[in-house]
């Protein structure tokens, strides 16, 4: 048995999922008055420049970034805990 979660199988049977492989690192998404749930789907307004060439970058190369919600608004560049 593994840790991967099961499906059902369209012939009957159970199939392993496939978990993406998530890098050491990745770029951070910092969001706004916005919280991203798990499995979810919504639209993001990106309007930094540095926000919209992590998402061209991502679409361009990997694909994943992860994605945070900042704790003040008003900060225009976040930085991570010092």
């Amino acid at each position: 048995m593994s840790d991967r979660p099961e499906r059902a199988d369209p012939e009957g049977g159970a199939t392993e999922e496939r978990l993406p492989e998530i890098p050491s690192e990745l770029p951070i998404l910092p969001l706004r008055d916005t919280v991203l749930y798990p499995n979810s789907f919504m639209p993001l307004a990106v309007a930094r420049e540095a926000s919209v060439r992590l998402i061209d970058d991502a679409m361009a190369g990997t694909k994943l970034i992860a994605v945070f919600t900042q704790r003040e608004a008003s900060v225009e560049e976040p930085r991570g805990a010092p």
